[in-house]
Parts: structure tokens; sequence; C-alpha cells
């Protein structure tokens, strides 16, 4: 396993392969903007994507460990994009990508509908290790 050395290398191979987490994922694009290092407000997500079925999902990335603090993080962004962007009734989800995810931040994902947590494996694909079932 070659870990990425940088988050920002993780953000450019991860841009280019968004399907690799759930197929059918894209880059958000609209209103001017891109979603890589997406900002609204005062808030900087690293990665904002439309699912399959228009759902919007933020993805905060860690290049190593995912701490119980990064949970936080990604829920802050969800809300934000949420009151800021979302249509009525669309649906926003947030992944979780590092290297490996802490016992503690596994348990507290669990108990958040719409979090998935992913470690990564360059080289070798990737890893759903929390969440819900893929969009089908």
């Amino acid at each position: 396993m070659t870990p990425f050395r940088f988050e920002s290398d993780l953000e450019r191979y991860l841009v280019e392969h968004l399907e690799l987490l759930e197929p059918g994922l894209k880059l958000y694009e609209g209103k001017g903007k891109w979603g890589i290092n997406y900002q609204i407000g005062t808030l900087r997500m690293d990665i904002l994507a439309v699912d399959r079925k228009g759902g919007l999902v933020v993805i905060e990335l860690k290049s190593n460990r995912g701490l119980p603090s990064v949970l936080g993080q990604l829920l802050g962004y969800m809300v934000a994009i949420r009151r800021g962007l979302a249509k009525e009734g669309q649906r926003v989800r947030g992944f979780i990508v590092c290297r490996w995810a802490e016992e503690h931040l596994l348990w507290a994902a669990a108990e958040v509908p719409g979090i998935s947590v992913f470690e990564f494996y360059r080289g070798q694909g990737w890893c759903r290790v929390l969440g819900e079932p893929l969009e089908g």
C-alpha cells in the first residue's frame, strides 16, 4: 500500500476517479463554481460532488488518519450546503476518505445517517468501511 504523501495528492487523484467511491458520482459544477475546494460562506470543503440521483455529496479528505473530530468538520460543511446550496428536498450526504479510520470515528459516524467512511489503498482500490448501501 502506497499512501498519498499530501492531501492535495489524494484530492487530485480522487477528483479524476470519483466513481471509485460510488458509481455515477461526478464533480459538482454550478453557479460558476467547480466542486474542488468548494467555498460557501467562510467554509471551504475539499470536494463537492453530485450523485446519479442529483443528491449532493460533501467529501472530506485526510491523507492519513481519520480522527473523530473530522465528523464534526464534515457535518458543518453538510449543514452549510443544505442551507446555502441544496434545493428543497435535495439529499445531502457526506463521505470521509482517509488512509485509516480510528475506531471512535467509526462509532460516531455509525450514528449519523448519510455518512460513509472510506479507507484508501492506493493501487489496490477503495474500501468502504462504514456507510449506507451504494446508490442503486
